[in-house]
This record gives structure tokens, sequence and C-alpha cells, in this order.
């Protein structure tokens, strides 16, 4: 995802972007509101301006692989010990063919 697909001059957007390329099925790009508690995290989390990505990669290399943000959310779950309690689905961060 791109930070202008999520952040516009004042902050966080009212629809969040989901381009095409992302989409399941890849049939056309999507806006959707996002929810409360996720906007106060984006607001906390915005990244530094010109960043491309949301998610930037190690060393400016584009986005952050789809497996380090898979072992970033399991080590963070562990950590909280939400796996099992609420089924947090690492699939759901697979990269979209």
């Amino acid at each position: 995802m791109n930070t202008i697909d999520t952040y516009d001059v004042q902050g966080v957007r009212s629809e969040l972007l989901i381009r095409k390329g992302n989409t399941k099925g890849k049939q056309g790009t999507r806006a959707i509101p996002p929810h409360t508690e996720l906007v106060k995290l984006l607001e906390v989390y915005r990244p530094s301006s010109g960043k491309v990505y949301l998610f930037p990669g190690r060393h400016g290399r584009g986005h952050i692989n789809p497996l380090s943000a898979d072992a970033i959310l399991r080590l963070a779950c562990a950590n909280t010990q939400l796996v099992g309690v609420i089924g947090v689905l690492t699939k759901k961060l697979r990269k979209a063919e």
C-alpha cells in the first residue's frame, strides 16, 4: 500500500484506497472507510514525508517483503499471546499473485 492511498494533506484519508493489483480477483480499485481504531494507529504511525510505501522495506528497497511482515506479525502475536485466542491468520499477509 502506498502512503498516498492512506494519507492526504489533512492526515488519514476518510477512505483508504486498495488498488486493483492488491485486491482479490484484481477486478478494480476499492475505497474503504477505515475503522476508528485503525485511524488512531495510522495517525501515530505516519511515515516520514516523501515515503512512497506505507510499510517500506529495509534499506529503502521498495515495500516490506510479505515474509518479513508475516514474521513480524507472528512475533507480535506470540508476545501478546493472541494466537489461538482470536484466530489471527498470518496467511492474510501472503503476497497477492
